[in-house]
């Protein structure tokens, strides 16, 4: 029986979201209902920001900038397009091979040191079309699915808060990465704003405002805030006023249970696929299973069963490194070690 000693239990209630019992109520909850399609739509959006990063690090205003993280954003780039490359694959062939062509001339453009501009607005009309072939964009819930991906934008890795906090501490990079993202975020708010009463888009064009202070051009400002965290609580009331416009859940990690569910539910069709010798399904299924564990769980499984925790992680990593015969022979255990984690949670 898992022991947890008081001030683990401590940190463990400041860690903890509300559970499935304080759910709040919202009509939609995207990332429960779509989260392996919120899961590529993020990851075409992060591809188009560090696409502008590399073109805008290449111009006379980051000159003589260390462009070390600029040429980390190729890295990047390439990564990200495992979670979405079989699933576009199958529906849209040809946007996928020409996308990985533009990624290709892109990374040897970069490695000339010549302006990548060319090669990256190519990459940054193909992650569109991608977006557009998976994620259609006239379904009946594409309010809250655009809400979704604003959430993403303002709040994960690399969104506009945690971009901000990086820069503030001198990554120009990341500067560039929430200026880019919060263009985007404001782009989605337009399609967004006839949803909302007066009210909330007042209250929503403050909160963009705030943002849009911090991040006043593409180049960083002269002065930046001496606190790194200072765009989270815009970006964070931001979301909160979201949920209410659209009525949606956008917090995947709200439900530790269920986002732990989540996960082992997109594992096991991942471990499927390659049972069944699919292994591109199966490694992208094992992609996403692993980002929305890292994004939701990791953190707070850490505190509250740490061995699990590495078990996890070492089981996904194994399944997406090894060859398909040995994926499988570790899925069982893998998939094990996540139930036991759901258990964790609900003890």
């Amino acid at each position: 029986m898992l022991r947890i000693d008081p001030l683990t239990g401590f940190a463990l209630a400041l860690l903890l979201p509300c559970g499935a019992d304080a759910q709040s109520g919202y009509a939609a909850a995207p990332f429960r209902d779509m989260p392996v399609a919120l899961a590529q739509a993020a990851a075409l959006e992060r591809m188009k920001v560090a696409a502008q990063v590399m073109v805008a690090m290449s111009g006379s205003a980051y000159a003589g900038i260390d462009d070390t993280e600029a040429g980390q954003d190729d890295d990047g780039l390439r990564a990200g397009v495992g979670l979405f490359r079989s699933s576009l694959a199958a529906v849209a062939p040809d946007i996928g091979e020409r996308l990985d062509r533009a990624l290709e001339a892109l990374a040897e453009t970069a490695e000339q040191g010549a302006p990548p501009a060319g090669p990256a607005q190519d990459v940054v009309d193909l992650a569109r079309q991608a977006e557009r072939a998976l994620l259609t964009p006239d379904r009946p819930d594409a309010p809250q699915v655009e809400a979704a991906l604003m959430a993403s934008l303002l709040l994960d890795e690399g969104g506009v808060a945690e971009s901000y906090a990086e820069a503030v501490q001198g990554d120009p990079a990341a500067y560039l990465a929430g200026w880019f993202a919060l263009a985007r975020v404001n782009a989605l708010w337009r399609g967004l704003a006839g949803h909302a009463t007066p009210q909330q888009s007042a209250e929503a064009e403050a909160m963009l405002a705030m943002l849009g202070d911090l991040f006043p051009g593409e180049s960083p400002p002269p002065q930046m805030a001496a606190y790194p965290e200072q765009a989270e609580a815009p970006a964070q009331q931001l979301v909160g006023l979201l949920e209410t416009i659209v009525d949606a859940d956008l917090y995947p990690d709200r439900d530790l249970v269920g986002a732990v569910a989540r996960v082992r539910d997109i594992a096991a069709e991942g471990c499927a696929d390659l049972a069944a010798g699919d292994a591109g399904a199966g490694r992208e299924m094992l992609m996403i299973a692993t980002a929305l564990y890292d994004r939701t769980v990791a953190e707070t499984l850490a505190v509250l069963a740490p061995d699990l925790r590495v078990a996890i992680a070492q089981g996904l990593q194994a399944v997406r490194a090894g060859g398909s015969t040995a994926a499988v022979r570790v899925c069982p255990d893998l998939l094990d070690a996540l139930a036991a984690g759901r258990e964790a949670f609900e003890s």
